[in-house]
């Protein structure tokens, strides 16, 4: 039976082009040898359906790809076929989501699809489906090579590849596949993002398109993916990790080298780089990369995906600031961000300690000879940068640090008590690393203002909020006399004591920061900005803090508005979650139902019901009930309590089984 067909736009054009192919023209058909060959790995067809073949465009995992002519209309469309052998269920499924997964992106930097169906060839059917044949299409790197393009037309290049991508994720749909060869470009210099073919669409029936064994499955190019994918757990895959594989793919296309080599790893090996290794930094391969551009690459290739670029968008934005000379959001990792991302490995407590005490004392010598060159401040405070991630990067052990239990010998014993011990050395280490750079740099340097930023951070993560209060205290003054008004770090210093005030429950301090902040960022980033709108958030949080639910609840429905607005689907849910916990606390229970029910159909239509955030969805929609009963006794609540508890249950006990299979 042949899938209804997607709404082809007829109209469309192909950009004019060369490509590799094996070639198969018409009048050769009925006499290639291929034909004849049953035993040949590809055996070209006449025609496909409605389609006449021409040549083979390429092979992959799951299906060939052919050239072929479509008679009406008449057009050159590119034919994927599943690949003879792959005959699973679960495979052809996959295959047939993938046409209908490309069937709902309308992007001009997305290849579009025609037609989806199914074939029958030696008695079995087969699904193909049509899309936009792109001729004359290369790799992004390597059409930026043959072009010879510069820095800057390399970044406008990839940022219209930024908005492809953000298209798909707000239709709901993950690419986890991207990579350089899935990224053409036409000759005319218009981007093609192709193969979703491996995409998770978070409205899909999870058993069709999670492909996964029970000791998990790896779907994607290992080079390009992000640590979180190579966990092999579909559960745990989100539109952030599109974002990782943008950032690989912007560190080849500026560097024209991979950012990690591991074509001949072990899978093994290859998956311990991604997870625990960091890329060589872009300045070291080309100096001129040095600064924002290295900042905004880095930002997307976080390993804590919490801290990386949250969105498509957002990558996009910062590209398109720097191409316009203004200043970009991200900010260059300071001395925490490195802290964070020290490589995990080591976990022996034994070696541990024995690291992360060498390294320190290394590292500081280095510090000192370097300090000791007055003359020499632009390398005193690289070095000093680049001295201090190494210490931190061991340092980093203290996030991991391990209890002493029955079975440890004395040795490891006194070894945990070492490590834990370094929490002192690791606060002075900070307080060393910023007099280095007040005497070296001076109290002014954007350097030195960082630094302080630092430990006041590690101050606060230590609840130690006095001494985090003062050098923020610090910061925030020097900032303010050195820089414009509204300049950006100005307005994150402010953010940052507004968060330490909300912490330490000195709300009225708070509500002045954050009011002072999204004024300003509200001028120089604009209203429907994802930064000040994180700000009004804060704003909101105060509020519930205080229990002025309702001040509270205007800032969320700004937010939620804006997230709509923008088509941020995985924000609007959380916000609906928000304002809905508002209006239950306020007693206004018919009001929140609204709310808490859009979060709980858009999250099963998006993700499905098998996973933790639908149950915890479902207990909000009990608490709800269950206080609406209390309010009106009579109104049959309890009821829809006994329903809700029961699907909670029944999911929770598949759940627990699925986990011990």
């Amino acid at each position: 039976m042949t899938t209804e067909p997607t709404n082809p736009d007829s109209d469309s054009k192909t950009p004019e082009g060369h490509e590799i192919e094996t070639q198969l023209p018409d009048e050769a058909v009925a006499e290639s040898t291929l034909l004849r060959d049953m035993d040949s790995p590809t055996k070209i067809p006449r025609s496909i359906g409605p389609y006449k073949i021409s040549a083979i465009i390429g092979q992959g995992g799951m299906g060939t790809v052919y050239k072929a002519m479509q008679e009406s209309p008449r057009r050159s469309v590119a034919l994927k076929v599943v690949k003879k052998g792959v005959t699973s269920r679960s495979a052809r499924k996959r295959f047939e989501y993938e046409a209908q997964t490309l069937g709902r992106l309308r992007h001009e930097n997305i290849a579009q699809i025609y037609e989806a169906g199914t074939h029958d060839s030696d008695g079995l059917s087969q699904p193909y489906f049509a899309m936009e044949y792109i001729p004359n299409a290369k790799s992004i790197t390597e059409y930026a090579q043959d072009k010879n393009l510069g820095t800057r037309e390399r970044l406008a290049l990839f940022s219209k590849v930024c908005e492809a991508i953000q298209h798909g994720h707000q239709k709901g749909i993950i690419h986890r596949d991207l990579k350089p060869g899935n990224i053409l470009v036409t000759s005319n210099g218009i981007p093609k993002v192709i193969d979703f073919g491996v995409a998770r669409s978070t409205d899909s029936d999870m058993a069709v398109t999670t492909m996964r064994t029970d000791l998990g499955q790896l779907i994607g190019t290992l080079q390009y993916m992000s640590p979180e994918q190579c966990d092999a757990d579909p559960d745990d895959i989100d539109t952030r990790s599109d974002v990782y594989a943008l950032g690989m793919v912007l560190y080849e296309l500026l560097t024209d080298s991979p950012a990690y080599d591991i074509r001949n790893a072990a899978i093994h090996e290859a998956v311990r780089v991604i997870r625990e290794e960091e890329p060589t930094s872009l300045s070291s391969v080309n100096r001129s990369l040095r600064g924002d551009i290295e900042t905004m690459t880095f930002k997307a290739l976080q390993k804590n995906r919490a801290i990386r670029y949250q969105s498509a968008t957002e990558l996009g934005q910062d590209i398109s600031r720097y191409l316009r000379d203004e200043p970009i959001s991200a900010r260059p990792p300071g001395a925490i961000d490195k802290l964070r991302r020290f490589v995990r490995k080591h976990k022996a407590v034994a070696i541990s300690a024995s690291i992360v005490l060498v390294v320190l004392i290394a590292s500081i010598a280095i510090i000192t000879i370097y300090a000791s060159e007055k003359n020499r401040q632009e390398r005193e405070a690289i070095m000093l940068e680049e001295s201090s991630a190494q210490i931190l990067r061991m340092a980093g052990q203290l996030t991991e640090q391990v209890g002493v239990t029955d079975y440890m010998s004395p040795v490891l014993i006194e070894r945990v008590a070492l490590l834990n011990s370094l929490d002192y050395k690791v606060e002075k280490l900070y307080i060393d690393v910023l007099e280095m750079m007040q005497k070296t740099l001076g109290d002014e340097h954007p350097h030195t203002i960082q630094a302080r930023m630092n430990l006041g951070y590690l101050n606060l993560i230590h609840e130690q909020y006095d001494k985090a209060d003062t050098q923020y205290k610090l910061a925030l003054e020097i900032s303010r006399r050195l820089r414009e008004e509204d300049d950006p770090e100005t307005i994150d210093i402010i953010k940052q004591i507004g968060i330490l005030s909300m912490i330490t429950n000195k709300y009225s301090r708070a509500k002045t920061l954050f009011a002072e902040a999204i004024e300003r960022s509200r001028r120089v980033y604009g209203d429907e900005d994802g930064y000040t709108k994180g700000l009004v958030k804060y704003m909101g949080k105060v509020f519930y803090r205080q229990k002025n639910y309702v001040a509270a609840l205007s800032y969320f429905i700004e937010c939620l508005e804006s997230a709509r607005q923008v088509d941020n689907e995985f924000e609007v849910i959380n916000l609906s979650i928000s304002v809905g916990e508002l209006l239950q606390l306020m007693n206004r229970y018919s009001e929140a139902q609204p709310y808490y029910l859009y979060a709980i159909d858009s999250h099963k239509q998006q993700y499905g019901t098998e996973n933790n955030g639908y149950l915890i969805k479902l207990e909000n929609l009990i608490s709800l009930h269950r206080d609406w009963h209390e309010a009106e006794p009579d109104a049959g609540h309890d009821v829809t309590v006994v329903e809700y508890q029961t699907e909670l249950d029944g999911l929770k006990q598949w759940l627990d089984k699925k986990a011990n299979r």
